[in-house]
């Protein structure tokens, strides 16, 4: 299990695994193995999310909803594996849909601070 890097030195070398570097987002009991997207992954779920919303009622289209579902979005991918050779096991619709926004944006942003850990 791996952790998010403190040194500049282990920040290097993960950041250097791209996609396959992992690491560990939890809230209560609850944990998630999560990896950095792609900017491939990034701008399709970001396209996607736009078209959800352009698609949905006038009223519906505001920040509260993007957030949370550009967050769900990214979550979703995030927890899958990189190769796509290996079995998908990644967070669920149906956990996302039970989880409070709050929940969903906490672990969002625990996703975001390892990401940035390990940029350049």
């Amino acid at each position: 299990m791996s952790t998010v890097p403190t040194t500049i030195e282990d920040q290097l070398r993960a950041m250097r695994l791209g996609v396959d570097y992992q690491f560990t987002i939890k809230i209560r009991a609850l944990s998630m193995r999560v990896r950095p997207l792609s900017m491939a992954e990034q701008v399709k779920v970001t396209n996607d999310v736009t078209e959800v919303l352009l698609a949905s009622k006038p009223n519906e289209r505001n920040s509260l909803n993007e957030s949370a579902l550009l967050a769900k979005e990214m979550l979703k991918l995030a927890t899958k594996e990189s190769d796509k050779t290996k079995v998908e096991n990644g967070i669920s619709n149906a956990l996302l849909d039970r989880m409070t926004p709050d929940e969903i944006m906490f672990f969002y942003e625990q996703y975001r601070d390892g990401v940035n850990a390990v940029n350049p």
